[in-house]
């Protein structure tokens, strides 16, 4: 009996979310999956995962994408794990490592102190708080030596210098196509820049044949990737390298904002009017980067070869840096990535 339960099942799935396996299965379609921002609320991606699962999406994938947090669990992903495999990876992770991404107000009182009394140092007031190096090599290390990479993978970050977003990736590339566009780069190194949280985290300085380069989270420049996608299938089309017409993005928006950090609400933050500032310009920023955001897929949705499908986890009530809230946040996540999909196949033609 319970082998025939199983089929049942599985066909009443695919039969509930037909349009989107329909939309996915497409020949001329390219299909890219993109993961946002989103610190510890990154592992609401791993939802999205599982649900592409069940209906069978993987095999319709052409790249995967991410940013900060997301270019974290797209690494895992492109990397041939299963949803629930990175789950355990991190488990084990968690069970061997206590991992602190908040800095106490008291650490934030000190590095402001310090930088405000040297006159040494011309750079930005706030450098970061964490270098998380050793904590990203714990959680990957094991992955990037046995796994096999089973889809090209890209991730973002944003060039200080330059002042741009660029394009990072372990996966071969052409050479000269994408000049000042993608980088071949380590992966480690990819998503320690990626993930470098402007005042939280350290900026990830690395140096190669094309010079050194300076970076800061991907979210500062693109938190979702959608017009780094665009672009590249531009390209790729412009010089042959891609066949496909159409092209289709899976955009996921965990709602990041840096103004939900739990030491914006802290006592000290009352007392110290520099850090009430501090409070205000992040705050202010988060309105900018929502705005700019919107505009970005509003891009992509202007051309008529292109579909754009928002998954919205909307976890802003969450602390994106309390460890101690993921639990909360993978709860959250399978409850409404299941609903976000939903949607989105009801708002697909039959």
């Amino acid at each position: 009996m319970k082998k025939k339960t199983a089929p049942a099942t599985a066909s009443a799935f695919s039969r509930r979310y037909s349009r989107l396996i329909r939309s996915l299965s497409q020949k001329d379609t390219k299909v890219v999956i993109s993961m946002g921002s989103g610190g510890i609320r990154m592992f609401a991606h791993i939802s999205v995962l599982r649900f592409l699962e069940k209906i069978g999406a993987e095999r319709h994938i052409s790249e995967v994408w991410g940013s900060s947090g997301g270019a974290i669990v797209g690494l895992f992903f492109a990397m041939g794990l299963k949803a629930d495999q990175i789950v355990q990876q991190a488990d084990d992770f968690f069970k061997t490592h206590h991992l602190q991404l908040v800095p106490s107000a008291f650490s934030i009182a000190k590095n402001i102190l310090k930088e405000a009394v040297s006159k040494s140092n011309g750079g930005p007031v706030l450098k970061g708080f964490h270098n998380i190096n050793e904590s990203l090599q714990a959680l990957m290390g094991k992955t990037l030596e046995t796994g096999k990479q089973k889809y090209p993978w890209y991730c973002l970050a944003y060039n200080l210098e330059k002042n741009r977003t660029d394009v990072l990736t372990h996966t071969p590339i052409p050479e000269g196509l994408y000049r000042d566009f993608i980088f071949p780069t380590d992966p480690m190194d990819a998503i320690i820049a990626s993930s470098a949280i402007p005042v939280i985290f350290t900026p990830k300085v690395i140096a190669d044949a094309g010079g050194k380069r300076t970076y800061t989270d991907g979210g500062a420049g693109e938190e979702i990737p959608t017009v780094s996608i665009y672009k590249k299938w531009l390209q790729d089309r412009e010089v042959g390298l891609e066949k496909k017409k159409r092209l289709l993005v899976i955009a996921v928006d965990l709602g990041t904002d840096l103004s939900t950090i739990d030491f914006f609400d802290g006592w000290l933050i009352r007392k110290i009017p520099a850090l009430q500032h501090l409070r205000m310009t992040v705050h202010l920023t988060d309105l900018i980067r929502r705005a700019r955001i919107a505009d970005q897929k509003r891009l992509l949705v202007r051309d008529p070869n292109v579909e754009l499908w928002e998954v919205n986890v909307n976890l802003s009530n969450v602390s994106f840096l309390d460890v101690k809230a993921i639990p909360k946040v993978v709860d959250l996540a399978e409850t409404i990535v299941p609903a976000e999909f939903d949607r989105l196949n009801a708002s697909l033609l039959t």
